[in-house]
């Protein structure tokens, strides 16, 4: 494990010191710099990055004619949110972080915007800073995927899918031998059901999840739940038998996926529309420059009866004392970039729906395994308020820990 965090860690500082090498240039006076950071699924080189440096070449000026210029950063939602709390109160410090992005914050450049997988990560910043740090009222979404759950055609048709719907704990039943198979040959290859999931600590989807379990035991609309109602018996009691029914954990769903290429530690995954559609096209990176083969298994997106959560990769600009009113304009003016038709048909060809009214098309249809009506129960994580959700995430190292380590 120490050998696997150091990796990373090493992996993480050569990455940022490749970042200060492209970034080393200081502006001129007629430069107005806009430091964009975002989440894992929004960094593959086609999307920001590739957007960036297009914007970039096009001479967009602010209104007193200053040139700007984007630069995207790569760091994990957990990250996002300490590194900006830490920039306001030295006394909070972020997470330790294994997960993908996970670049010590201090190192990169005060962020104009920030995108996290999700847009919750906006109230707690907020609550725990303490100050509006990002205004959620102008968050802006720049693509958009519903989490759901993972697995093979036949296995879902097996359990009764799409006659019938299913839900997250239907698979922890399942796992635990409390439910059966409702068809009447499953294959003996299967085996035991085997479920991945990722650390909520780090996960932005693990949180989705999280949360919705929570409702299993003491049902109640999110906007209702109270910290306390976290701590409830029946509550953490369902905590302890999630993590029990759990084979593997891994730190995010990008670290995941190529386990879901293969069959080797789990058949249920926890994960989010755009990393099944890349799986299918072959767009994952195999963590050593180059990708893993296009998926060879026909696997289906399940939306959970209980309820889908929307990460919805919303932009905010960030409300610091070192953002000026010229780069809020020059942050706008990207914005409004990112939403325009082109750069959101490239979010769809990597598996997202798109932010604005474009029409839907595939990839994002039943041919890469996903619904284009999507889930017809959602649960809204942004209705939580943001001390349930520090509850829930606390509840999840107060109980006994999983049986299953993070490993590779």
């Amino acid at each position: 494990m120490l050998d696997l965090t150091r990796a990373r860690l090493g992996i993480g500082v050569l990455w940022l010191a490749g970042l200060v090498a492209i970034y080393a240039a200081q502006p001129s006076r007629d430069t107005i710099v806009v430091n964009h950071w975002a989440n894992g699924h929004m960094m593959d080189a086609p999307l920001l990055p590739g957007f960036a440096a297009t914007f970039n070449a096009a001479g967009n000026r602010t209104a007193s004619g200053r040139v700007i210029e984007v630069r995207p950063y790569l760091a994990n939602s957990s990250v996002i949110a300490g590194g900006l709390i830490g920039r306001v109160d030295s006394t909070l410090k972020a997470p330790v972080c294994e997960a993908t992005g996970c670049v010590p914050p201090w190192g990169l450049p005060a962020p104009t915007i920030v995108t996290p997988a999700a847009d919750h990560w906006f109230y707690d910043i907020n609550h725990v800073a303490r100050q509006t740090l990002v205004q959620t009222a102008d968050a802006s979404s720049l693509a958009q995927a519903w989490i759901g759950i993972v697995t093979l055609w036949d296995m879902a048709d097996c359990l009764g899918w799409p006659r019938k719907q299913v839900g997250f704990a239907d698979i922890v039943a399942l796992r635990l031998g409390q439910l059966s198979w409702d068809c009447q040959n499953p294959r003996p290859e299967w085996g035991t059901p085997r479920l991945v999931f990722t650390n909520p600590k780090s996960s932005t989807t693990g949180r989705s999840v999280l949360s919705t379990l929570l409702t299993i035991p003491y049902p109640r609309v999110p906007e209702e739940m109270r910290p306390e109602d976290v701590s409830r018996p029946s509550v953490t009691e369902y905590i302890r038998t999630f993590q029990g029914a759990v084979d593997h954990y891994e730190p995010d769903t990008l670290m995941m996926n190529k386990y879901i290429q293969g069959n080797q530690v789990g058949n249920f995954f926890f994960i989010a529309e755009d990393n099944l559609v890349k799986l299918y096209l072959g767009k994952i990176a195999d963590g050593q420059g180059g990708r893993l083969p296009p998926l060879h298994r026909q696997l289906v997106m399940v939306y959970p009866k209980e309820g889908s959560t929307l990460h919805n990769h919303a932009a905010a600009i960030v409300l610091g004392n070192w953002v000026t009113p010229e780069q809020t304009e020059a942050a706008r003016r990207w914005i409004d970039f990112l939403h325009e038709d082109a750069q959101q048909e490239t979010f769809m060809e990597w598996g997202f729906r798109p932010a604005t009214a474009l029409p839907l098309r595939c990839p994002v249809c039943p041919s890469y395994g996903i619904d284009p009506v999507g889930p017809t129960a959602v649960m809204n994580m942004s209705a939580f308020q943001p001390g349930v959700r520090d509850a829930m995430v606390a509840a999840w190292g107060d109980v006994p820990g999983p049986t299953a380590s993070i490993s590779e």
